[in-house]
Parts: C-alpha cells; sequence; structure tokens
C-alpha cells in the first residue's frame, strides 16, 4: 500500500479489465473515505486495516495512527467488485451498525505491525504489544487489550512468526 497511490486491486475478467482504487466511503453522507492504511488483514470474515488515511480524497487525508478499522462480514466491496464477487456500498460504513467500524487505541503510540499466532492478532506498536481480540458482537467485533508495557516493533516487516509464537525486532 503505497499513500501517494491508495489502495488498489487488478480485476481482469469478462467484466472489465484494469486497476482499480479501493477507498470506500465510512460514512453515508460519502464525506469520509479510507484512502489508505498501513496494514490490511482478513480476520474473522471482515478484512481489517490498521493506521489508517481518512478523509475526503487523497489530498485531504488525516493518518489515524492508533486505528483499527473493518468491514462488514463478507464482501468488502463498495462498488466495481471482481465478477462472482458482490458488493455493498455500506461495506465499510461505520454509520449502519453490522457494517464496518473501528476503534482507536488508547495510547500516543503508532501502530507498527501485525501479526498472528494461530487464531490470536497480536499488534505491535512502537512500544508496546496488543490484542486485537475478536467479540463476536455485530456492534463492536473487536476489542484491543495491551498484553506487553514495553516491548514493540521497529517495523512493519520486523515480525517474524513461528509455530508457536512470534519474533520482533523492537
Amino acid at each position: 500500500v503505497a499513500e501517494r497511490d491508495g489502495i488498489r486491486w487488478y480485476v481482469s475478467d469478462v467484466v472489465g479489465t484494469g486497476w482499480n482504487n479501493f477507498n470506500p466511503r465510512l460514512n453515508t453522507a460519502a464525506t469520509n473515505f479510507l484512502n489508505g492504511c498501513l496494514i490490511i488483514l482478513p480476520y474473522k470474515g471482515r478484512l481489517v486495516c490498521f493506521n489508517t488515511l481518512e478523509g475526503i480524497n487523497l489530498a485531504g487525508t488525516v493518518r489515524f495512527a492508533q486505528r483499527a478499522r473493518w468491514c462488514q462480514i463478507g464482501t468488502p466491496f463498495y462498488s466495481n467488485s471482481p465478477s462472482g464477487v458482490g458488493s455493498d456500498v455500506d461495506s465499510w460504513n461505520s454509520e449502519v451498525v453490522g457494517k464496518g467500524g473501528f476503534i482507536d487505541a488508547p495510547t500516543q503510540e503508532i501502530i507498527v505491525s501485525a501479526e498472528f499466532i494461530k487464531d490470536t492478532l497480536v499488534v505491535y506498536f512502537e512500544r508496546s504489544t496488543w490484542q486485537f481480540i475478536y467479540t463476536g458482537n455485530e456492534v463492536l467485533p473487536f476489542l484491543g487489550q495491551k498484553i506487553n508495557t514495553e516491548l514493540g516493533a521497529e517495523s512493519t516487516f520486523s515480525v517474524v512468526p513461528f509455530a508457536k509464537g512470534i519474533f520482533t525486532v523492537g
């Protein structure tokens, strides 16, 4: 994901071919869009974006460095979906219950990296480590819990997964 280009995917089928911008609307009024993020991971049937860039357009974005934002269960596509995959204009809309949503970690540290240990998503900040917990509740499907107050990560790709744990440079 390049900040200057936003998020894109490539479609090559009978309906259309080429690069498509992925910037779903985040509210009903279409005044806020997801224009980029540091990390995108699939988790519990949703796409989850960490350390997001949000705003009316790419030039007017604001970075939410402590934010995790997710889409509805099912399709993350709001339009121009690849053939055979549905779309929903409200798939990321945080104003519609059961669709999109977000939480902000109560810290000034920046989200740096994330990795799975089996079914647990561990999120690394600059100087702390958090567990991203699935609640199963449609209103607030995820929560963050700090699991280490001293150790974080240096860079996005510094995490090395193992069968029973993960290692990072911090």
